[in-house]
């Protein structure tokens, strides 16, 4: 009955092993990681020079700048990162938890840094996950539509 049970689920899902699934969740947890230390390079170093030479009211914008662009460079990182372990649909992934998270990393900034850096890991590493398990789906437009919805879930969660 197992092995009829095991052909139903290949049917719907490619395979995925439960080593390549804590592979994932550690590259998003780097990710994590990588996005608050690129973030606060980018605002001590770049944005911050940049920005806030005389004009204060640019000074302000310096911070969510420093973090976008953080999270678009871990973003091209994380593809690069998914296609070496192998995943299905890394793009879908990265894309997902991209929105899922978009902010993150400039909300954290009220938390103290070492609690800033295990949300964010954690965060990520359950994002990436989650979002590399529905990829699995063999069905694009099914999985489009889960991805979505578990974006939109995820973001009313984060929000509220």
């Amino acid at each position: 009955m197992s092995t009829v049970h095991a052909n139903q689920d290949e049917e719907f899902f490619i395979s995925m092993s439960r080593n390549q699934a804590v592979r994932i969740a550690i590259a998003g947890a780097v990710a994590g990681l990588c996005l608050l230390g690129l973030a606060w390079l980018l605002d001590s170093y770049i944005f911050q020079a940049v920005m806030c030479q005389g004009d204060q009211a640019r000074c302000s914008d310096a911070t969510g700048y420093a973090h976008a662009t953080a999270a678009i460079m871990v973003a091209i990182g994380s593809v690069i990162a998914l296609i070496r372990l192998q995943v299905f649909r890394p793009l879908l992934v990265v894309l997902a938890t991209a929105i899922s998270l978009w902010g993150l990393s400039v909300v954290t900034l009220a938390l103290p840094w070492y609690l800033a850096i295990i949300a964010c890991m954690a965060l990520f590493a359950l994002s990436y996950a989650l979002f590399s398990w529905v990829a699995r789906i063999r069905s694009f437009v099914v999985t489009i539509i889960v991805m979505v919805a578990l974006v939109v879930i995820v973001r009313l969660v984060l929000s509220a």
